[in-house]
């Protein structure tokens, strides 16, 4: 629909019919297909027309109100892919202006005048979008939203620049090095046809030549690859810009079809291009085989189809034919581009699965949330999307089902908790997110987890039969779990921010907790016994939960056995760091093996460590007799007050620090001291201790003033590029 937009008020001249074959070839385009697991980057591309029809209009009417709404809306929309959209917006703004303006010296002030309102229109934009954009821009500033300088140095190559043409085949996908431009038949004959007409004028060819030249290098030349990734390591989902290459040539086709001149836009020209597309598609396979032929061949029907009905379109007189051609049309390109999406998208039955799960896991979230409407967090041992090797990358079901979750999946995380987290047992992957596939007991108890969802017994957790099971999982109770706020006696027991050994680690925080010297977890002795290709170890049955790691010297995977039962792949992208180990209940000993190519040279240590189910419930319940039940934790706030019977000098909150929150207590403003570098613990005094928490956005405030003056702003221009208007017409 935005393309269309763009199109018929852009190219005044351009048919009704070739609009909407290039407007459902934007919308059916290979980037939309591809990414469309990934929806939040879609709000780009539905804005780019508008905003580059905003562009146009700056530079040639010189209205900039279309440029400021669009380019504003598409940075609250998101911010990511709006950025994407301001850089295309630079690019195409110098396009518009060199193409009514020469460079010469005479035409230097007219082409300042055009940089200086381009730049009120887009600051203007960003105004707009301040309220949203200001406070992401501020929380990244603790997190990821830092340049990476690496591709500079030379992380991305170039590729073959060629490549490009073999990716307008059906079902061809972007790949690092090969970007994919397809999105329809019509557009590539339409740029082709342009570039062979003799009769289009010289310079305005040129200026066409450098802008599709400049675009494709935008996919091969390792700065531009890193400035359009947003100056970040990219290494998945290419390109996340192609769109700008495939409105480029959609533009450059629409010039030509724009055309009225019987002279410059013949038949024997258009035949003439499509025979070129289809040659050189024949070379580039015979050059370079794709390995699927068929394709080739039906891209070629393709072309060959589109052009025979954009012939009889374009050069028939008789009212009744063109409105049948309009149709065939219509059904020739709507049937290449839904066949191009059934080869690039995976259709297996997925839809119903989710809505299966969807509702089997809000069902039994439901009926938790029933039982126990109380503060807690929940953790799961499987999620939607559980792979062969046993891992998933769905840790945003939290969300998804309103349950506060240990887990988490984002681009820009809190940094201080993903290191909190690891420490406790819960890896970091790719610095997005933690690994949490399993129930660390220990870690668990202390990040207050009171509901496990589960598959399978874990020692220590107790199976709740009056919750129906759903989606394989029953809940369970862990009676260890720690109140999210308690009061505790200062100690000099403070937890090794250095310590390496994940459970070390734990016994430090409940030692320092608890106020005494604790070991929840023990250490159970195993020898290696290395083989070819594989390592393992006899780890002695206990009735209390085990739990193991791997110390590995190199970062290659493996598979890890339990019993000759296979539990997971290890030591690689969304793997956990400790491992949970089943035991048989009447065996001595559960043998635990890691294979993989030269395991046995790969392998530095093993650890294996089991949570004492006594000393963890002798340290839990001294820690719970102490819980404050006075403190009312809603969204953005933590209000009431802490008793403190026992007179101790410290509240333990397990809440995460952010630099958003104001903390009061006894009404005197104060920063928390955190533990682990993550949760926060405030002074208390004898008796009773009134506490205010409010969660302030960072940035909210003034960037909401920001968005209220553009806004201004831009009504103060709608209002008289409108009355200009009235006064013209």
């Amino acid at each position: 629909m935005t393309c269309s937009i763009f199109l018929r008020n852009r190219f005044k001249n351009l048919e009704i019919a070739v609009v909407m074959a290039l407007a459902l070839g934007y919308g059916m385009m290979q980037y939309n297909i591809e990414q469309a697991s990934n929806i939040m980057w879609l709000d780009g591309v539905y804005m780019l027309p508008l905003i580059l029809l905003g562009v146009h209009q700056l530079v040639n009417e010189n209205k900039k109100a279309l440029l400021m709404a669009a380019a504003g809306i598409a940075l609250v929309f998101n911010w990511y892919s709006a950025a994407i959209d301001f850089l295309s917006s630079v690019l195409w703004f110098m396009y518009e202006v060199l193409l009514i303006t020469t460079v010469e010296r005479s035409n230097i002030k007219k082409m300042v005048d055009h940089i200086v309102r381009y730049c009120i229109a887009m600051g203007t934009a960003l105004m707009i979008g301040a309220f949203l954009f200001l406070p992401a821009a501020l929380a990244m500033s603790d997190g990821k939203g830092n340049v990476e300088w690496i591709p500079i140095l030379g992380i991305y190559g170039w590729g073959n620049i060629f490549s490009f043409i073999q990716r307008f085949e059906l079902g061809s996908r972007s790949e690092y090095g090969s970007v994919s431009l397809y999105c329809g038949s019509l557009a590539v004959i339409g740029c082709i046809a342009y570039m062979l007409c003799k009769k289009i004028d010289r310079n305005k060819k040129i200026l066409h030549s450098i802008l599709i030249v400049f675009v494709l290098s935008l996919f091969y030349i390792p700065v531009f690859v890193w400035g359009f990734s947003l100056l970040k390591v990219v290494g998945s989902y290419w390109y996340r810009y192609s769109y700008i290459g495939i409105i480029t040539l959609i533009v450059i086709a629409a010039e030509f079809f724009s055309v009225k001149d019987q002279e410059t836009n013949t038949r024997a020209l258009m035949w003439k291009a499509t025979a070129v597309a289809v040659l050189v598609l024949f070379f580039m396979e015979y050059v370079k085989p794709l390995g699927k032929p068929f394709n080739v061949y039906m891209t070629v029907l393709a072309f060959i189809a589109t052009m025979l009905f954009t012939d009889i379109l374009f050069w028939t007189k008789r009212v009744s034919v063109k409105r049948i051609v309009i149709f065939l049309m219509a059904v020739t390109v709507s049937t290449e581009l839904v066949y191009n999406a059934k080869l690039i998208m995976t259709l297996d039955g997925g839809v119903e699965h989710f809505t299966q799960y969807a509702e089997d896991e809000m069902k039994l979230i439901g009926q938790l949330q029933q039982q126990d409407g109380g503060f807690y967090r929940i953790n799961q041992t499987s999620t939607r999307d559980v792979d062969g090797n046993k891992l998933t990358a769905n840790y945003n079901e939290g969300i998804a089902y309103n349950y506060k979750s240990i887990s988490g999946y984002t681009s820009d995380p809190d940094r201080n908790q993903l290191l909190f987290m690891k420490q406790m047992g819960y890896a970091i992957c790719g610095d997005v997110m933690n690994v949490v596939n399993t129930s660390v007991l220990g870690a668990d108890s202390i990040l207050g987890v009171k509901y496990v969802l589960s598959s399978y017994d874990i020692p220590g957790l107790k199976k709740l039969e009056n919750i129906e099971p759903g989606n394989g999982k029953s809940v369970y109770y862990n009676p260890y779990a720690l109140p999210v706020a308690f009061t505790y006696e200062s100690s000099n027991m403070l937890p090794d921010s250095e310590e390496k050994d994940e459970f070390l680690y734990q016994n430090q925080l409940f030692s320092y907790l608890s106020g005494q010297n604790v070991q929840v977890n023990k250490r159970i002795e195993a020898e290696p016994k290395a083989d070819s290709n594989t390592v393992g170890y006899d780890v002695k049955h206990m009735d209390d939960p085990v739990y193991g790691y791997f110390n590995m010297k190199d970062k290659d995977g493996g598979k890890v056995y339990v019993d000759d039962q296979y539990v997971t792949l290890y030591n690689t992208w969304l793997c956990p760091r400790v491992v949970y180990i089943p035991q048989q209940p009447d065996a001595p000993s559960t043998h635990v093996h890691i294979d993989g190519d030269n395991m046995e040279n790969r392998v530095e240590s093993a650890c294996f460590y089991y949570t004492d189910l006594n000393e963890l419930e002798k340290v839990t319940q001294k820690i719970q007799d102490r819980r404050e039940d006075g403190l009312l934790i809603q969204d953005g706030s933590i209000t009431g007050t802490v008793k403190n019977p026992q007179n101790l000098d410290r509240l333990y909150l397990s809440v995460p620090y952010d630099k958003g929150w104001s903390v009061k207590v006894n009404g005197k403003k104060i920063k928390p001291e955190l533990v682990g570098n993550c949760m926060m613990s405030l002074p208390l005094e004898n008796g009773e201790n009134p506490i205010e928490m409010r969660y302030h956005v960072p940035g909210l405030k003034a960037g909401i003033c920001l968005s209220v003056v553009g806004a201004a702003a831009w009504a103060v221009i709608w209002w008289k590029e409108r009355k200009n208007n009235i006064t013209e017409k």
